[in-house]
């Protein structure tokens, strides 16, 4: 018993001296130096009467040592807490003891996350510019207040408002939200978009099944399917094609590694953006980091896309330019109607997996948190993500935010044909119209940036203006997408001319130095922005908005040429390693999954993490082998079935087959690889 008494002592006594540090005060509105759920009824007029009879009995358990309500005591967070001015913010108890509390009949532990805002005795921050270089600025929200999140446990009979009622005797200002909190009994069901869904999955793993179960059955008694349909859901073949390397002279070989690095990056940098979204110990420790100029391999990450904009343009002008060649005619339905049913099937299997049974797939404290911001979106704009529409629409709200690239990249191919078609009657004027829409692209950047007066530095800016003028809209991104049709072109030309390019040493060094360097430049540069002694320059921000992303597509387009070239040298046969080429064939599902897998990863976290280079770099191969194998399967069941379908329906029309967005001509790399 002496034990239980040691163990209440220990769970309601915190201590209340603060000191300063940095000359930065948290005044944190706790009264009477108690736990956050030292139990003291506030006023119970205004908590529900079930409840209220709950609670007693929940304090009497207590005073009684019962291992229930010592549980549920135990969950809940205790306030102060050591870390404070480190910004560790958030506490998140003992999210899976206290759902798990069960008493007798009628009483059940309920979990719920308070959100605090705290006092910084910062004014509000009414300008752009994110200044991570002070204490105050690092913690403080635009707002001028920090805010805090702290978990109470109590019997579930209680609603997010008796939690607030009954916490406002020690927290005065903590808020409770019934979206924040879990219990068993809230735990949703299954409803009619959930097992519409699961239908739907079950369907095509039956039909994946039964067809591999056919083309195994003719491949041992040694017969000819009676049809490719009835073997396009097959893992037999999907896997073999999955796995397929070739060397074949009418790829581009270094496509595959640059494809896959930038992948790789994407998923480096949103996996240091989600741990800066979860509960740490010292997260005054990551705004440090920010400032670190060898961190910037991490922030610059954003260019990646650029390589993708770049390849994207670079494959539809080389598709185009090499299918016309062989007298395939033109066809622009066909031509639109082969990317969609490529896009699109994957696509939507995931926004409807988004707007249904994603809620489900998980548990913890901050999952409702984080899990409603992503299916919401999916089920009110499903439609526009599908029409590839909504980074205009819904901009704000969109469906898997990271498809924003899917929608910029769609309109930009569905304008391509007024730049092709030039390009392959009168190839001088079509050169000049691209390079024109290229100067075009850039000066748009340019005034967007002035008009807005915006940071050039994706993290120095402090409102969303960056995001939703810039950073997601076609015309502001399609420098580096026409750039890629120039470079496509030109390779075009190279081989059709089957031309041997010289370029002596010197010329050859010269040249990858100078790409290298605008390559570094391009990630390197920008960090001073973040400093407090930035001192904002509306004209050169607006120079590097304009100039930072084709100047990265240009480094890459040298590193494309070289390697076509012969110049490539150990850079082209690192890119060119057959790993890559299997790899290359997952970019769009891991593309498309990724960000869903770092949210269901990070959305269960029971603890708050320490911030590290070390432990995100686990954490990142962690995403990627968890990503991968979730692209395989999503590969294999919803994207190669297409393909081979695909293949089958208009490999019947050879006079008019759909022109190839690809930069392999074989059938089995035929992958949309101009996409992540």
């Amino acid at each position: 018993m002496w034990l239980t008494k040691v163990l209440i002592v220990l769970l309601c006594y915190t201590s209340c001296s603060y000191g300063h540090r940095n000359k930065f005060d948290v005044n944190i509105p706790v009264t009477n130096s108690q736990s956050v759920l030292q139990p003291q009824l506030y006023s119970e007029s205004n908590i529900s009467k079930t409840c209220e009879v709950h609670i007693k009995r929940y304090e009497a358990g207590i005073s009684k040592g019962e291992t229930w309500a010592l549980q549920m005591l135990d969950s809940s967070a205790n306030l102060p807490s050591s870390g404070i001015l480190n910004g560790n913010l958030i506490y998140l108890g003992d999210f899976d003891t206290c759902i798990n509390i069960k008493h007798e009949a009628e009483i059940s532990g309920k979990y719920c996350l308070g959100s605090l805002p705290l006092s910084s005795g910062a004014s509000k921050d009414t300008s752009k510019h994110r200044n991570l270089q002070t204490p105050e600025a690092r913690m403080v929200a635009p707002d001028g207040v920090l805010s805090g999140m702290f978990a109470v446990c109590l019997p579930d009979s209680c609603s997010a408002e008796d939690f607030q009622e009954y916490s406002r005797n020690n927290i005065k200002k903590l808020n409770f939200f019934e979206n924040l909190c879990t219990s068993k009994s809230t735990k949703p069901e299954l409803d009619a978009g959930d097992i519409t869904t699961i239908s739907i999955i079950s369907v095509i793993l039956y039909i994946m099944l039964m067809s591999t179960g056919y083309e195994a059955l003719t491949s041992y008694i040694q017969i000819k399917p009676a049809h490719p349909f009835l073997t396009a859901f097959s893992l037999i073949t999907n896997t073999k094609k999955l796995l397929h390397t070739t060397s074949d002279s009418g790829q581009i070989s270094c496509l595959h590694g640059i494809r896959v690095i930038s992948m790789m990056w994407v998923i480096l940098g949103h996996r240091y953006t989600k741990t800066n979204m979860m509960p740490m110990v010292n997260r005054l420790i990551t705004f440090e980091w920010f400032l670190k100029k060898e961190n910037m391999i991490v922030l610059g990450a954003t260019v990646s896309v650029d390589s993708f904009f770049l390849l994207s343009g670079l494959l539809v002008s080389y598709g185009f330019l090499v299918a016309t060649s062989k007298g395939f005619k033109f066809n622009i339905f066909i031509y639109y109607f082969h990317r969609f049913l490529r896009l699109t099937p994957l696509l939507a299997i995931l926004v409807l997996i988004h707007a249904t049974v994603l809620k489900h797939l998980g548990t913890g404290p901050l999952w409702n948190y984080f899990i409603t911001g992503l299916s919401h979106p999916c089920e009110t704009y499903w439609w526009s993500s599908l029409l590839y529409i909504q980074n205009y629409v819904n901009s704000s709200e969109m469906c898997m935010a990271q498809t924003w690239y899917l929608s910029a990249d769609t309109q930009l191919f569905l304008l391509s044909p007024l730049i092709l078609l030039p390009l392959k009657r009168w190839p001088k004027v079509g050169l000049a119209l691209t390079g024109f829409l290229t100067v075009c692209s850039i000066i748009t950047s340019f005034t967007v940036g002035w008009i807005d007066e915006l940071y050039g530095f994706i993290m120095a800016n402090q409102n969303n203006d960056y995001m939703k003028h810039y950073y997601i809209q076609p015309h502001t991104r399609a420098a580096p997408w026409l750039m890629g049709i120039i470079l496509g072109y030109i390779i075009f030309d190279i081989k059709q001319k089957r031309s041997k390019i010289s370029i002596n040493t010197f010329i050859n060094i010269l040249l990858w130095l100078v790409a290298l360097s605008i390559l570094l430049a391009c990630v390197f540069t920008g960090q001073n922005m973040l400093e407090d002694t930035y001192v904002y320059d509306k004209f050169a921000n607006a120079v590097y908005i304009a100039l930072m992303r084709p100047g990265w597509a240009l480094g890459v387009s040298w590193v494309i040429f070289a390697c076509i070239t012969g110049h490539g040298g150990p850079i082209n046969w690192f890119l060119s390693l057959p790993v890559f080429q299997v790899l290359s064939k997952l970019t769009y599902s891991m593309y498309l999954i990724h960000f869903t897998m770092l949210y269901i990863i990070s959305a269960q976290t029971r603890i708050s993490t320490y911030f590290s280079n070390l432990q995100m770099m686990y954490d990142f191969w962690g995403d990627f082998a968890f990503t991968l194998g979730g692209a395989v399967i999503f590969t294999l069941a919803f994207e190669s079935p297409i393909l081979m379908i695909e293949k089958v329906i208009f490999g019947k029309k050879e006079k008019s087959p759909p022109l190839r967005d690809q930069a392999t001509v074989p059938e089995e790399d035929q992958k949309k690889i101009e996409i992540p």
